[in-house]
């Protein structure tokens, strides 16, 4: 049994675990336009009337942002508990950029280079900040967050995308499609089911990469944005050669396999995720306005050589703009779809960033994964409103497992502060499987707790070929034991070859430790 560790830290608030009533704060930033898009300010609280899940709420936090300047002196003290300078009135931006590196092709991303450009100009203002990340296929900073926006559009000039996987796709896709036309059922199932459970591998891959970069700035302030760069996901991957397949074999019900590639709710999850982190999404599918546009231009025209016709390029088209449009909405965000130039979808973005209202309210719902409706009136309902219209409870059990699994994906420098030791007893082979007992010890000393506060919660999953564990959960009572160390001992059930094994420890009302 070959066991991998990578020690790694990355930071992360988290509200305190005991169990009680926890009462959380939703913020929903609303923009209001007339018919002509102009955007309306100097309305009042009064103004507008909110409701959750058809209930009249009371709205308890209230400003309006307007060309970037917190208009409402009014609310200093809430301005200062959320860490805004009064002396410095500016709701501070901070763009995050994610650039699908294997997805877009380079030729797309220089097309669409002087959007991009202009919109950080029009977004950002003096004292905002940017920042660039890399899916490739983990995440990587390659521009820090910070405040020079020339320096960051120097580096989106020089760079380039690979866009091997969009590349990749397009040629097993005509192989698999000859392979649908020609050959018998068996042969040509087998092979779609193939390709549909590596795409979905993929997906699943970017969007557990994402749900890591959203919850690793849940804690910043300010408002959050950012700006995905891609060609999109299939939320059905493999959806055009199902229906092909159906069309040959009508009575093999071939459709009825797709619920199994189904990702709809996973990207529903990570557009709820992103919410509770503060984020609002743009979504930007950078293959312009011609569906097979990228694809001519690199690869030659699309034809029917294959069986190859419009309807599936539209279908498959329509699948991966869902996802897009999914997370984004979530959000309060927009996808850009079929553009060939988006400067003025984006400068139109720009300019509503810099001018909205934030209504605020309070609940205490803990149920996990609950969705629940919101909707906000104006007096004067001739003008238009633009916010996000659900909002998904998390409890701090679920988001806890989802940092531990997406720690996974996530590339940092080595790190262990803690000075956490793990031994690996002797390996046991049941079966196909393998157990292992595994010992952590933590030092007394490198925990630093709050007055009154004498528990950590502990959480342990393993990874091995694209798969991954349920995560252990734990509640330790750190008061009990006179030792230097702490010590858990857990048996792992593994398959044979080599396992990363994910520990993450979080402190009460503190920090999260992940070791990989």
């Amino acid at each position: 049994m070959k066991s991998l560790l990578i020690f790694l830290f990355s930071l992360n608030l988290f509200a305190q675990f005991e169990e009680k009533i926890v009462v959380r704060l939703i913020e929903i930033p609303v923009q209001v336009t007339d018919k002509e898009g102009n955007f309306i300010i100097d309305l009042k609280k009064d103004d507008f009337e909110l409701f959750v899940d058809n209930q009249k709420q009371q709205i308890t936090h209230f400003y309006e942002v307007k060309d970037s300047i917190i208009a409402k002196k009014e609310f200093a003290d809430f301005l200062e508990e959320r860490g805004i300078k009064i002396k410095e009135p500016i709701s501070r931006k901070r763009l995050f950029i994610l650039i699908d590196e294997q997805r877009v092709l380079p030729s797309d991303y220089k097309r669409n280079l002087n959007s991009i450009i202009n919109f950080i100009n029009t977004t950002l203002k003096e004292d905002d900040e940017v920042a660039i990340y890399s899916i490739n296929p983990n995440l990587k900073e390659v521009f820090p967050l910070n405040s020079n926006k020339q320096e960051a559009i120097m580096y989106l000039s020089k760079y380039s995308p690979t866009g091997v996987l969009t590349s990749r796709e397009i040629l097993e896709s005509k192989m698999l499609e000859e392979r649908i036309l020609r050959e018998n059922y068996t042969s040509a199932f087998m092979q779609l089911r193939s390709f549909a459970e590596e795409k979905k591998w993929e997906i699943e891959s970017t969007i557990e990469v994402l749900k890591a970069f959203f919850q690793n700035y849940f804690g910043l302030e300010g408002k959050k944005i950012a700006l995905i760069l891609t060609e999109g996901w299939s939320t059905i991957p493999g959806i055009e050669f199902f229906y092909q397949l159906d069309k040959r074999f009508p009575q093999r019900a071939v459709l009825n396999e797709t619920l199994n590639y189904d990702l709809n709710p996973s990207f529903q999850d990570l557009g709820y995720i992103a919410l509770n982190s503060n984020f609002i999404i743009y979504t930007f599918d950078m293959r312009g306005l011609t569906l097979s546009s990228s694809f001519d231009a690199e690869y030659g025209t699309l034809d029917d050589s294959f069986g190859i016709n419009l309807s599936d390029v539209q279908m498959a088209s329509r699948a991966k703009q869902d996802s897009l449009k999914t997370i984004s909405e979530i959000t309060g965000g927009k996808a850009i779809l079929n553009q060939n130039d988006a400067s003025k979808s984006l400068g139109k973005i720009g300019i509503g960033l810099n001018n909205y209202y934030i209504i605020g309210f309070q609940t205490i719902s803990q149920e996990n994964k609950k969705n629940h409706k919101i909707e906000i009136k104006l007096k004067n309902p001739e003008f238009n409103l633009f916010y996000y219209k659900n909002y998904r409870n998390y409890t701090e059990d679920y988001l806890f497992e989802q940092k531990i699994n997406s720690s996974f994906y996530i590339d940092k420098e080595e790190k262990n502060p803690l000075n956490i030791k793990v031994d690996f007893g002797k390996s046991k082979k049941e079966g196909k499987y393998y157990t292992i007992p595994v010992r952590i010890l933590i030092p007394k000393k490198a925990l630093n707790f709050k007055e009154g506060k004498t528990s950590i919660r502990l959480g342990i999953s393993s990874f091995q070929e694209k798969k991954k564990s349920d995560v252990f959960l734990q509640t330790l009572n750190l008061v009990e034991e006179n030792k230097e160390n702490y010590e858990i001992i857990r048996v792992l059930k593994l398959r044979k070859g080599e396992n990363i094994l994910i520990i993450g420890i979080e402190e009460t009302g503190g920090e999260t430790s992940i070791l990989k």
